[in-house]
């Protein structure tokens, strides 16, 4: 009985290292090992890259087929301390290659509520903010607003503010695309 044992155990056994990789046998096929897989960067970055390229994004195409081996390692370190929102910030701006802006600590909401309580017509004056945005200056409004609470006004400044602040960023971040 120990000798059948054995006879099948070593049968697994060299079965198990006569198996090839599913990316070697590929790789085989088409005349190539794993050191000459990789991606033309020079024709990478002709399509886009440069400033805004991730190094995480340089990390998995410098090494792609370790990619499987990458994304086990990233899902097991997003979830191990999935109950601290700390380690979760930490974790997304290592993989983002950015830091948490110290101007997100602070809520935005008060900045944009001082810079309309020094206004009388807080719905223009936002208006106007975002009509430079848009490139827009000098615009005449033949409309008047409907009566509304202060609240109410306020609050729809406060969202185009905040969506002439949004357009500004956006813009800063694709100028030079």
């Amino acid at each position: 009985m120990k000798r059948v044992l054995m006879f099948i155990f070593l049968g697994v056994l060299v079965l198990e290292a006569s198996r090839v990789d599913p990316i070697d046998e590929v790789l085989a096929k088409g005349g190539l090992t794993r050191e000459e897989v990789h991606f033309d960067r020079e024709l990478m970055d002709f399509y886009g890259g440069g400033p805004h390229r991730l190094k995480i994004f340089d990390l998995l195409v410098n090494r792609p087929l370790e990619i499987p081996y990458y994304n086990q390692l990233f899902v097991h370190q997003l979830f191990e301390g999935g109950d601290r929102l700390a380690k979760g910030v930490f974790f997304a701006s290592l993989r983002t290659d950015a830091g948490v802006r110290r101007g997100l600590i602070e809520h935005p909401y008060t900045a944009m509520k001082e810079a309309l309580a020094e206004e009388d017509e807080r719905f223009f004056y936002a208006l106007d903010q975002l009509n430079e945005v848009a490139g827009n200056e000098n615009v005449l409004y033949d409309f008047e607003l409907p009566p509304m609470s202060p609240e109410v006004e306020e609050a729809l400044s406060i969202i185009l503010i905040a969506s002439s602040q949004a357009i500004e960023y956006r813009n800063l971040a694709f100028r030079n695309l």
